[in-house]
Formats: C-alpha cells, structure tokens, sequence
C-alpha cells in the first residue's frame, strides 16, 4: 500500500491511496475508511477494521511513514 497526503501547516487534508493489491470490497473499503478517520484524528494510530486487519495495518503504516517523510 502506497498513500500520498496534502499537508497545510502542521494539518493533513486529503489522503490519496495510490497503490494497493488488497481484496476488492473490503479492503479498498477499510482502507477509504481509515484515510477519512486520519483525516479528523490528524494520526496514523486507528482502530484496525474487522475484517480487514491486513489491510488496515497495511495502510497505517503507509500513513505513518507519509507523515513521517512529511515531519509530521
């Protein structure tokens, strides 16, 4: 899984999922999921979503080391 964010000031506002290989459904949609709960809770550290704990930490890591690359 690969993200690209938009940082203004300190702020992440929009999380783009450029690459990823997870299950169609679920996982696409865990991982749309978390970007908007990152969103409003300004971190990678989420709730893994049932069902899609694969992909959910798959995109948290993603997230986290954007935000890292971003001085975040």
């Amino acid at each position: 899984v690969k993200v690209q964010i938009t940082v203004e000031g300190d702020q992440v506002v929009d999380i783009q999922i450029t690459e990823q290989s997870e299950t169609a459904g679920i996982g696409v949609e865990a991982m749309n999921e978390l970007a908007e709960q990152a969103l409003e809770a300004q971190t990678a550290e989420l709730e893994v979503v049932s069902g899609a704990s694969v992909s959910s930490n798959a995109f948290m890591e993603a997230l986290n080391n954007a935000m890292e690359a971003a001085g975040l």
